[in-house]
């Protein structure tokens, strides 16, 4: 089977109108974002910590991703929700969404709080690099690297119910049930 950019093309316009006409059904396209987003942010930390000369960089980059996880992790557990409200499950189903529901909400309180103390810091990183010496960044990041990886652990912890979800319980997006997103073969 082979990829066409038509075919593409037409694929991703069903996608937007599915999901402009669906919310739920987004939830299975926009679930991997945060993940991505906020385990990749840490990497510019420590990139910032190794070459100190753009480590301002680095740290604004950092930042951008947290932010963009942010606002992708609060579209997730919106698609979520949403999609969550029209399913009918059984109980060990039901116990498993409410874990994913419930270390969801934790994630969205522990990076909201970490974006927030991370965006302090790199907006106010020139009058900190006055007062403070290399060595206490130093020990300033490695301690928020420290506590940020706590909440990797929770989003990790809320990925896995979601992936129990699907794997273990079969739940699916109606995102898939729809013959509109097949690829035509050559």
């Amino acid at each position: 089977m082979e990829l066409t950019l038509p075919n593409l093309f037409h694929n991703f316009l069903n996608l937007l109108s599915i999901g402009s006409s669906d919310h739920a059904s987004l939830h299975v396209l926009v679930v991997h974002f945060p993940i991505a987003l906020f385990f990749t942010a840490p990497l510019f930390i420590v990139l910032g910590l190794t070459f100190e000369r753009l480590s301002k960089a680095f740290y604004a980059a950092s930042l951008l991703l947290m932010g963009l996880g942010m606002l992708t992790l609060f579209l997730s557990i919106s698609t979520g929700e949403a999609a969550s409200e029209t399913l009918n499950l059984l109980p060990d189903a039901l116990e498993t969404l409410e874990a994913h529901d419930r270390l969801n909400l934790q994630c969205r309180f522990v990076f909201s709080i970490l974006t927030g103390i991370w965006a302090v810091y790199v907006l106010s990183f020139s009058r900190l690099n006055k007062v403070f010496s290399r060595k206490i960044h130093i020990v300033i990041l490695l301690s928020f690297l420290l506590i940020y990886s706590y909440g990797l652990l929770i989003l990790l912890s809320a990925a896995h119910q979601g992936g129990k979800l699907v794997h273990h319980h079969g739940i699916k997006s109606k995102l898939f049930d729809r013959p509109a997103l097949s690829v035509t073969p050559q």
